[in-house]
């Protein structure tokens, strides 16, 4: 079941580019990002 509102609501604060960035290097990024987010 999914809400079709709720991407309405996201709030995109912080992106990151990983195009050309390879394994394993793109999961560090990724994971380096989200402990920096806060969470919510």
């Amino acid at each position: 079941m999914s809400d079709d509102g709720a991407l309405e609501n996201l709030k995109i604060d912080q992106q990151i580019d990983l195009r050309g960035v390879v394994c394993p290097m793109n999961f560090v990024q990724t994971k380096l990002q989200l402990e920096s987010m806060e969470s919510g």
